[in-house]
């Protein structure tokens, strides 16, 4: 083979898609996936989806389109998680071949350009979808609804990841509004999760626990070497962002909540080489204002996915746990990126985890959960360099802001760290209206906060 031969054999492989995924239509049974990598051979492997207890939903109307977008939910999360993804080589290109009720809806370019963009920025993925003709035999949740219309009532959809973020903002949230009702919706692959999310759903107290329901959507993969299963996920907050939207519809609401605290949404880099894959866009504002506008233009109606805590930090979140001496609840959530298949299952080092113990500290919690690492000065310097990078990132901060004495002035330092945020308050001025001088404000004071906590923190360990 001639060089100029090789050369075009090398091209013609990065201009295929890397991984291309054939969906079966998504039927209360098992459905086959034909997925190939390319230069691989071809492999079948099944999947299953558990939607049956949509059919409980305050509803009636199980249109297509919500459907469609609940089986667009699964084989993003699907193929995000079978198409490996390299921590220094992250780029890829997926096609997805999926069924849908109204392809044509779907196909449309201005759709299709806005879900592209929003995985792209998401997960750093190129997507190509082919959206093809469903049969129309409809999944037992989509069937046989309820002949009579029950009256909508009101009631907080949010997302209930089992996670510290989501007990403390709806701890909070209920606190602020004790009449307030409450949908929560969990999501995703791992049993685990599933039984830590009823486990801290029925440890909730009797008058809380009475004003919620749990509704959880498993998605289950068959089949699959859990040897080549990306373990980044850079999908999970659009999935569930997806999900989302079509349970609070059903539930005759046109907003979503996701409890996520300010710090941890933002996720802002560590450091000036920390960027793309290194930290997580999931619950990103830009990433929660994309899908907003993706499902408004779906549903041809305004749809809203709402971040109450976006300005708080998790300490700040966790304001009503504390002063109802909840440590029992606190120990009850999980906050780790790496969990262990131990007794002690949080590591205790990663930047999840590091972010909760701070929290808890600045909380006036004594935290008496286990990690694996508790001496984060001590640790070896693989287990180090997360806490390692968080101090650098505050400390950048710190120095920007105390070098400017004007708000004004003090934003400006800081977005030229973080060109991003001034994409977020454009983002939310063009979409919510929202003042953009009240929100670099407030930004600020969240940061600002942030620095006296991990001062605090860091003095104390």
């Amino acid at each position: 083979m001639t060089i100029s031969n090789s050369l075009t054999k090398k091209a013609e492989k990065l201009r295929k898609s890397e991984y291309s995924l054939d969906f079966e239509e998504i039927f209360d049974s098992s459905s086959n996936v034909r997925f190939e990598k390319y230069g691989d051979i071809p492999k079948n492997f099944t999947i299953y989806v558990d939607d049956k207890n949509l059919k409980c939903s305050n509803s009636n109307d199980y249109q297509p389109i919500l459907a469609d977008i609940l089986d667009i939910a699964v084989a993003i999360h699907v193929s995000d998680r079978v198409c490996d993804q390299k921590m220094e080589y992250p780029a890829r290109e997926i096609t997805v071949c999926l069924p849908l009720r109204k392809p044509q809806i779907f196909n449309k370019k201005e759709n299709l350009e806005k879900i592209k963009e929003l995985l792209f920025w998401a997960t750093g993925t190129d997507w190509i979808f082919i959206f093809k003709s469903h049969s129309r035999k409809p999944r037992f949740s989509e069937k046989n609804r309820a002949s009579i219309q029950f009256p909508i009532r009101e009631t907080e959809v949010a997302l209930w990841s089992g996670g510290l973020d989501a007990l403390a903002g709806l701890y909070y949230r209920f606190k602020e509004a004790p009449e307030k009702e409450f949908t929560l919706l969990g999501s995703g692959s791992k049993d685990n999760m599933f039984g830590k999310q009823k486990a801290i759903r029925n440890a909730l107290p009797k008058e809380l626990k009475g004003k919620t329901k749990l509704f959880q959507i498993p998605i289950r993969l068959f089949g699959i070497d859990e040897k080549g299963k990306n373990y980044f996920m850079r999908s999970r907050g659009v999935v569930f962002a997806l999900i989302g939207s079509v349970v609070a519809t059903l539930q005759g609401q046109s907003k979503l909540h996701i409890y996520e605290n300010g710090i941890g949404a933002f996720n802002l880099p560590y450091s000036e080489s920390s960027i793309g894959m290194d930290h997580s866009r999931s619950v990103h504002p830009i990433t929660l204002s994309k899908v907003s506008v993706f499902v408004s233009n779906l549903l041809k109606k305004k749809f809203e996915i709402i971040n109450p805590f976006l300005y708080s930090t998790k300490a700040e979140m966790l304001k009503y746990l504390h002063l109802d001496k909840r440590l029992d609840l606190v120990n009850q959530s999980m906050s780790c990126d790496r969990p262990h298949r131990e007794v002690i299952v949080q590591c205790g080092y990663c930047s999840s985890c590091i972010l909760r113990r701070l929290s808890i500290y600045n909380a006036e919690f004594d935290d008496t959960s286990m990690y694996k690492i508790m001496d984060l000065k001590s640790a070896k310097k693989d287990k180090k360099k997360y806490f390692e990078h968080m101090d650098y990132q505050v400390s950048r901060i710190k120095k920007a802001l105390d070098s400017q004495n004007t708000n004004e002035s003090k934003w400006e330092a800081f977005s030229r760290l973080f060109p991003d945020l001034d994409e977020v308050i454009d983002l939310k001025y063009e979409i919510e209206k929202q003042d953009t001088f009240a929100m670099k404000n407030k930004i600020l004071k969240t940061y600002e906060n942030h620095i006296k906590e991990w001062k605090a923190f860091y003095a104390s360990i």
